[in-house]
C-alpha cells in the first residue's frame, strides 16, 4: 500500500509537466551560457585556442 501512495505522489500532473520542462530547458540554458562563458573568457585571457588545448 505505502509503494503505491509514494509512487502516486511522486507523479506530475499533466498541467505542470510543459512548465517542469520549462524549468528545466531553462536552468540548463543558464548553466551552459555560464559554462560556454566561462570557457571563452579563460580562451580570450590565455590569448588563443592552441594554449588552451595543449
Amino acid at each position: 500500500m505505502a509503494s503505491s501512495n509514494t509512487q502516486r505522489c511522486w507523479e506530475v500532473p499533466p498541467r505542470i509537466q510543459p512548465m517542469l520542462s520549462l524549468i528545466v530547458e531553462f536552468s540548463l540554458m543558464v548553466v551552459l551560457n555560464d559554462f560556454v562563458a566561462s570557457f571563452y573568457g579563460h580562451v580570450d585571457r590565455s590569448g588563443s585556442k592552441e594554449s588552451l588545448m595543449k
